[in-house]
């Protein structure tokens, strides 16, 4: 993960990771201290969703309405097993009503994660903010994710047109 108070780029280990942690816990950035991993936070979450075991580390935002997976490069598609799949998915319904989101980052690269389907967005900048919503028509419903940039230009990515109502959705 990025960590901006120590100019560390996603996908590059942190110069103070050591075997079982970190090794300037106690003195560790603001941006550390301020991180909420999941695994930590959610009861429900069993041992397999230990970073180290999942091979991805989930957080949430302190507003508790955005799940964020980062992924291990070595194994990016860790996150489609189960029980993990499952779950992400689940977690992806608050998307139905705006109440949540689940992106996924590989890198810089960004995915958002719909019930129905997920969007490649792409490289996402460290100044540009990820969301996601749906469309609506009468019958249907259409993920949408866009990237809004500092100079307030955005990027939109649209997914399939879904029949409104299906699998428990809007």
């Amino acid at each position: 993960m990025v960590i901006k108070s120590l100019a560390k780029p996603a996908g590059s280990w942190c110069p103070h990771a050591v075997k079982g942690g970190c090794g300037v816990h106690g003195s560790h950035p603001d941006d550390c201290r301020s991180f909420r991993c999941r695994w930590l936070y959610d009861r429900a979450l069993d041992e397999a969703w230990r970073p180290n075991r999942a091979k991805f580390v989930v957080s949430i935002s302190t507003s508790g309405r955005r799940t964020s997976i980062n992924l291990d490069a070595s194994q990016p598609l860790a996150w489609r097993r189960g029980p993990y799949y499952e779950q992400i998915k689940l977690w992806s319904r608050a998307a139905w009503t705006g109440q949540g989101q689940v992106l996924l980052y590989l890198g810089d690269s960004v995915t958002a994660v719909f019930p129905e389907e997920e969007l490649q967005i792409g490289v996402v900048g460290p100044d540009e903010q990820a969301g996601f919503a749906y469309r609506f028509t009468e019958t249907t419903r259409q993920p949408c994710a866009s990237i809004l940039a500092p100079d307030g230009s955005e990027r939109e990515f649209l997914g399939r047109q879904w029949p409104r109502g299906k699998d428990g959705g809007p």
